[in-house]
C-alpha cells in the first residue's frame, strides 16, 4: 500500500520559519501548499517530482510575493497522485 507521510512541522509556533517533513515511499509528483484559514492559498513550497525518502522544506512565514504574513493558524497540504495530507502549523510573531 501507499503511504506517504506528512509530519507535524517543527518549531511549532514558529517565528520566523519553520520546517515541513514529509516522506515518499515511491518517487512522485507532488504540490506542498500553505493556506491560511479561509482557505486561500498562502504559497506554495513544491511543485514537482521528488525522490521516495526523507524530505524537509522550509517555510519562512511568507506568501507568494515574499511578503511576511499574519500571526495565526495556517493548513499546510501535502498532495500526491495516490492522497492529499493536511496538518495545521501556527505563526506567532
Amino acid at each position: 500500500a501507499y503511504q506517504s507521510l506528512l509530519m507535524q512541522n517543527h518549531p511549532n509556533p514558529f517565528n520566523p520559519r519553520t520546517m515541513i517533513p514529509f516522506q515518499l515511499q515511491n518517487p512522485a509528483n507532488i504540490l506542498l501548499q500553505v493556506y491560511d484559514m479561509r482557505g486561500q492559498r498562502v504559497t506554495t513550497l513544491a511543485n514537482g517530482f521528488h525522490p521516495a525518502g526523507q524530505h524537509q522544506l522550509l517555510w519562512n512565514g511568507t506568501n507568494s510575493q515574499g511578503q511576511p504574513v499574519a500571526s495565526g493558524v495556517y493548513i499546510y497540504r501535502l498532495q500526491t497522485p495516490e492522497r492529499s495530507e493536511s496538518r495545521k502549523l501556527v505563526l506567532q510573531k
